[in-house]
């Protein structure tokens, strides 16, 4: 089931358990430090109910005294405040379910304990998910977006391979300063829907996935200025022309990325369709002897 590992703290509960062997347990959660998946929660503070089949935690738990208001789960972690519900479902084999919050995370503690000798940012972010699934990992389900304010994060792997293809000269902590997110997560993958990294000069939208191994695979195209100050009536037209402008493709690593730009890749389409065109229309005559001279004098190719 759920795993949590260097626990200091106290739980206390007040319960029964009738003849039938069915039991009901209600309680508080006070610990001063909890570890999960390699996350450290400090000030764990919930409400706790347990029934033969479930352990229900927040505003999903009975109020452990009569008049005590409900209440959420509340934690520390990075520097910013969690409040969630949770279930666990008892069984041969358990399931949960989570819906959380954290606002006011601090960048610099999230690199400090998640990045190992990528310290050198800032910041604020908040997210909120909810997941669901069971002991295995190819059951997990999950939805939710993070939310990226003021920070600098010129220094993480990524953003400096970015910023050298748009040439950006770097260290430039204003390059890129807020950043949405919004994401699925299926078994060991996290599906990007919405990527958005704002700038004052350039954005980059973009979309793409990861997984648990930190793998990712991320498409992004430029856009003039920040994107929430274009007028709605351009907004669609500008994306438009900056998708057949610039494309740019990472994948790799997290701690490794790989940065292929592509410019007008509309034009490497085009050219693509020309040559199956003609290719079906003509008996073996060269006539692509032209095109082919004009991109040997570029630079270019065609295949």
């Amino acid at each position: 089931g759920v795993k949590l590992e260097n626990m200091h703290g106290e739980v206390r509960l007040v319960g029964q358990q009738a003849a039938d062997g069915v039991m009901a347990c209600l309680g508080h959660v006070d610990l001063d430090a909890v570890t999960f998946h390699g996350l450290q929660f400090s000030q764990v503070r919930s409400p706790l109910e347990i029934t033969e089949k479930q352990l229900l935690f927040g505003t999903r738990a009975r109020r452990f005294a009569p008049g005590e208001p409900q209440a959420q789960l509340t934690a520390k972690l990075f520097g910013g405040d969690v409040v969630a519900d949770a279930v666990v479902t008892l069984g041969d084999r358990p399931t949960f379910w989570l819906a959380a919050q954290l606002n006011n995370g601090d960048v610099r503690q999230y690199a400090l304990e998640m990045i190992p000798g990528r310290q050198q940012v800032g910041g604020k972010f908040a997210a909120s998910t909810q997941l669901w699934g069971g002991g295995e990992i190819h059951s997990l389900r999950g939805e939710g977006k993070m939310r990226l304010r003021e920070a600098d994060v010129y220094q993480l792997p990524v953003m400096v391979a970015l910023l050298k293809v748009l040439s950006v000269r770097a260290p430039d902590s204003t390059a890129f300063t807020d950043g949405d997110i919004d994401y699925r997560v299926e078994g060991n993958h996290v599906y990007l829907d919405r990527i958005n990294v704002k700038g004052d000069a350039v954005s980059l939208l973009g979309r793409g996935e990861a997984n648990f191994d930190r793998q990712i695979n991320l498409n992004f195209y430029t856009v003039v200025g920040r994107d929430e100050l274009q007028l709605p009536i351009l907004r669609p037209i500008l994306g438009e022309a900056s998708r057949q402008m610039m494309q740019i493709r990472v994948d790799g690593s997290f701690d490794n990325p790989r940065v292929t730009p592509e410019a007008f890749p509309g034009a490497k389409q085009f050219l693509q369709q020309v040559q199956e065109d003609l290719a079906r229309s003509t008996d073996g005559q060269d006539v692509l002897g032209p095109a082919r001279e004009v991109l040997r004098r570029t630079g270019g190719t065609l295949r």
